[in-house]
């Protein structure tokens, strides 16, 4: 069974503006939210799915191997009826896929990240995909994996003041909150994290992610 997106109460200004903080931004950037994005497409960087480096990056370990084939029982949220006209909504589906994992079918994070791919623009598509994890999922994961767990993930749209929307680019920042479900009954704390995502419109007029940078919270 494959869960969608849902939502929760948003997070106040105070906890947004400590956020910022956390990525050590000065108080300019926290003025001028424009600051917090790269107009360049670039690879997904977070603590949580792990940085996904630029292809081609030379590595000395054997690749990490990927996870298996989804079927009925999989728990990972549903990519194909977002609205890509609203590029919110692309935005908050953007950060539910790339967080929502299921440790019965996924090797680490970063099969997640391959699944939300399908809303990002062509460049930073071509990144991740390419990207071949080096090196474990990390101990998090190892105990969401001791209990077959899924990761139940909520985004929600920071309010704080942006840029205005352009015909070129749309800025959002979304802040991901999760839960951990075991198939053997136990529950625990997923990933949390502070995601600004740079938008820009394809051909056909449909929003796609070009740029996204995270931080833990």
């Amino acid at each position: 069974m494959r869960t969608g997106l849902s939502g929760r109460p948003r997070a106040t200004a105070a906890r947004a503006a400590a956020l910022v903080l956390a990525l050590g931004l000065g108080c300019a950037a926290c003025a001028h939210p424009a600051h917090l994005f790269a107009d360049n497409p670039a690879p997904a960087t977070s603590a949580a799915p792990p940085p996904t480096p630029t292809a081609g990056a030379p590595s000395e370990a054997a690749p990490y191997p990927a996870g298996r084939s989804l079927d009925a029982d999989a728990h990972v949220p549903d990519l194909t009826h977002v609205d890509r006209h609203d590029p919110t909504a692309v935005a908050l589906a953007w950060a539910t896929g790339a967080y929502g994992s299921d440790t019965a079918y996924d090797s680490g994070p970063h099969d997640a990240q391959l699944r939300a791919a399908v809303l990002l623009d062509q460049a930073l598509a071509a990144q991740v995909r390419g990207y071949t994890p080096h090196s474990g999922p990390g101990a998090d994961w190892l105990t969401w994996a001791a209990h077959r767990s899924w990761i139940e993930v909520t985004a929600t749209l920071d309010h704080e003041d942006r840029p205005p929307d352009t015909a070129g680019l749309a800025l959002r920042q979304v802040l991901v909150e999760s839960v951990a479900h075991g198939r053997d009954g136990w529950t625990g704390p997923g990933p949390r994290a502070a995601a600004f995502v740079s938008l820009k419109p394809a051909a056909d007029g449909t929003w796609q992610v070009s740029n996204t940078t995270t931080a833990p919270m």
